[in-house]
Parts: C-alpha cells; sequence; structure tokens
C-alpha cells in the first residue's frame, strides 16, 4: 500500500485519510450520533497503523479532531474513575451564506394542469 504523507501545513483534512478513518467508525459504532473516540483509535490502528496524528502534525487524536474543524467534541466523566470519554460526530453540513445555494430550496412546483392550446 501506498502512502501519501500530506503536507502538514496545509492539510485537506476533508479528503485526508485520517478523516475518512474517523468518519469510517462513526458509521460503525455511533450511539446516537456519537462515536467514543477511545473505541475508535484502536480499531483505525489495526486497520491502518501507518495512520497517525503525528503523520498530520498533530500530537493527539483529539487535535486531529479540533484543528479538522469537521466534528464536534463532546466529554462525559467517565462512570467509576476520574477521568473523561471524549466523544465525536460529524458537524452537519451548512451552507457558508445563501449564495452556496444550489436554488432549488425555494422552488414551489405547481401540480395544477395547465390547458393546453390547440390551434383549430
Amino acid at each position: 500500500m501506498n502512502v501519501v504523507v500530506p503536507d502538514v501545513k496545509g492539510v485537506d483534512w476533508p479528503s485526508s485519510r485520517i478523516v475518512q478513518l474517523l468518519k469510517g467508525e462513526e458509521e460503525a459504532s455511533a450511539v446516537e450520533s456519537w462515536t467514543l473516540l477511545n473505541a475508535a483509535i484502536p480499531s483505525i490502528r489495526a486497520k491502518e497503523p501507518e495512520q497517525t496524528p503525528k503523520q498530520y502534525g498533530c500530537s493527539s487524536w483529539r487535535e486531529v479532531i479540533h484543528k479538522s474543524q469537521l466534528f464536534e467534541i463532546r466529554k462525559t466523566k467517565s462512570a467509576g474513575e476520574n477521568g473523561t470519554l471524549v466523544w465525536y460526530r460529524s458537524k452537519p453540513m451548512r451552507f457558508p451564506d445563501e449564495s452556496a445555494r444550489t436554488g432549488w430550496e425555494n422552488v414551489a412546483i405547481s401540480t395544477k394542469k395547465t390547458p393546453s392550446t390547440h390551434n383549430s
């Protein structure tokens, strides 16, 4: 397998392999749309151990999630421990402004039949 090491200064986060893997874990193991980061990491490492935060100029998986700006983070206290559980999910798609919309959102479709004109 050929691995392309991204330019860490200008990472194309949406198409980066590490983000694709995080999103894959979301699809596989999300609970009420949230994925436990500490469960996703070992699964990603088992599939593609060469994909590490350091490859993208980050010191941790949380930093990848933060720098990519593609995910929301939720922290909860873990039961029976003093630790914190980190959950993530993809941010919903948003249009930066109205000009980015396709134009189809406000199109009303008429179901009325119009009379045809016939030349007699």
